[in-house]
């Protein structure tokens, strides 16, 4: 008679896992560089960079294009995501159809008073589509009260059940 072979602890749950993605939105990169001293902005930057090489860290193309029409040449933040572009920026196919999507379910995402293109229904759609192919999707962003004509990206969230989290919650999760 065979030996019936037990799973080892812990293994199965590993097996079916879901890895734990963090989408970040322009607000919450630029709230570094707006919150913490320049010492402070290079650890920060350092560890996110060992993040964005797992994998762990996402961001769709349009957040490079905010942060280059946001910060200088030399700020930290914009060095980062030159640094890691192709770690970090995710320009999956189907992204502009499905931030169409959810600007249709969620027309005031965007700021009427702004002309060029906005990152946040991108970040959403981004969240979508990691998040249909089983990933764990956390959205990372400084984007948290609607105001009369914008919904925040929070309520957006909150709406379609993607967890949401600001700069400091992220920071502590990945730190410790």
């Amino acid at each position: 008679m065979k030996e019936q072979q037990l799973p080892l602890p812990g293994f199965e749950e590993a097996a079916h896992a879901k890895k734990e993605i963090y989408i970040m939105d322009t607000s919450s990169i630029i709230s570094i560089k707006e919150k913490f001293s320049q010492e402070d902005q290079r650890r920060i930057f350092q560890k996110l960079g060992q993040f964005a090489l797992q994998g762990t860290i996402k961001c769709p193309p349009q957040v490079l294009m905010e942060l280059k029409s946001y910060e200088g040449p030399e700020d930290e933040p914009l060095k980062w995501i030159k640094n890691f572009k192709s770690e970090l920026i995710v320009n999956d196919p189907s992204l502009y159809e499905k931030a169409k999507e959810i600007l249709k379910r969620f027309p005031s995402l965007v700021d009427p008073r702004k002309s060029r293109e906005q990152a946040d229904p991108y970040v959403i759609a981004l969240a979508e589509i990691l998040r249909e192919k089983s990933n764990k999707v956390i959205i990372v962003s400084e984007d948290i009260r609607s105001r009369k004509k914008k919904i925040s990206i929070h309520d957006v969230c909150r709406n379609l059940n993607i967890p949401c989290i600001q700069i400091e919650e992220f920071l502590s999760k990945i730190e410790s």
